[in-house]
C-alpha cells in the first residue's frame, strides 16, 4: 500500500514546483492515513473480541475490556485477582458454562467429569455485560471483590455451599446488579439464588425458582 502512494507522489510530482510537490505530499500523507486508519481500528477491534476458553481465561489473567463473539465451555473456574486490571467482559447475549452432560431430576445442569466448584471467583473489580452464567457445581459466581452486573442472567447452578447462583462473601465484597436474573438455582445450604455477606444492590432484577434442602 505504501509502496502504490510513493508512485503516485512520483507521477505527481513530475514538472511541478517544489511548492506544488509539496503540497501534494500533504494531500497524499492526508489520503494515507485515512487508508490505514480502518485498518488499525479492526486490529484493535479484533484484538479484544474472545470465542474460546483460552482467551477467556488469560482475559482474566490481564484484565482489560472485551466481547465475546460465541458461547463459551468452561474447562477451568476463571480467577480475577486483586492485583489484576479490572475487566470488563460483554457477553453481547452469549453463554458461559461447563460442559453439560445432562441435567438431573430438578432440571440442574449436571456437568460430568469436569465438577468446577466456582465458574467465576473474583477478587478484583469484574463487570460483566449482557452475559448468561449457566451451570457451576458450587456456584456460578463467588465474589470477593466489586461485581458489577448488567443484563446478566445466572441459571441452574448446583452447590453444597452458600449461594449457588451468587456468592457475596466478605464485609468489604460489593456487588450492584442492574436487569439481571438469578433462577433455577439449588444448593444444600443456605441461598439458593444468592447468600449475602457485604453490600448488595439490586436494581430491576428478579430472584426465581431457586431452591435450598437446609430447610
Amino acid at each position: 500500500m505504501i509502496l502504490l502512494w510513493a508512485k503516485i507522489f512520483n507521477f505527481l510530482s513530475k514538472g511541478t514546483t517544489p511548492m506544488k510537490r509539496k503540497a501534494v505530499s500533504i494531500i497524499l500523507a492526508l489520503c494515507l492515513l485515512l487508508t490505514l486508519a480502518p485498518m488499525a481500528m479492526a486490529d484493535e477491534g479484533s484484538a479484544n473480541e474472545i470465542s474460546t476458553f483460552e482467551q477467556l481465561q488469560q482475559a482474566f489473567a490481564n484484565g482489560g475490556t472485551y466481547t465475546l463473539t460465541d458461547n463459551i465451555t468452561v474447562e477451568r473456574g476463571l480467577i480475577l485477582t486483586s492485583s489484576t486490571p479490572a475487566l470488563t467482559i460483554d457477553g453481547a447475549n452469549h453463554t458461559i458454562a461447563p460442559k453439560v452432560t445432562g441435567l438431573n431430576e430438578q432440571g440442574i445442569v449436571n456437568d460430568g467429569a469436569t465438577k468446577i466448584d466456582n465458574l467465576i471467583i473474583n477478587s478484583g473489580t469484574l463487570t460483566l455485560k449482557n452475559l448468561n452464567v449457566y451451570g457451576g457445581k458450587g456456584r456460578a459466581i463467588y465474589n470477593r471483590g466489586t461485581l458489577v452486573m448488567e443484563k446478566v442472567s445466572i441459571e441452574r447452578a448446583s452447590g453444597t455451599g452458600y449461594g449457588a447462583g451468587l456468592y457475596n462473601e466478605r464485609i468489604s465484597s460489593k456487588a450492584l446488579l442492574t436487569d439481571c436474573n438469578i433462577r433455577n438455582n439449588t444448593t444444600t445450604s443456605a441461598g439458593g439464588g444468592f447468600f449475602n455477606d457485604g453490600m448488595l444492590i439490586m436494581e430491576r432484577s428478579a430472584v426465581v425458582g431457586n431452591t435450598n434442602t437446609s430447610g
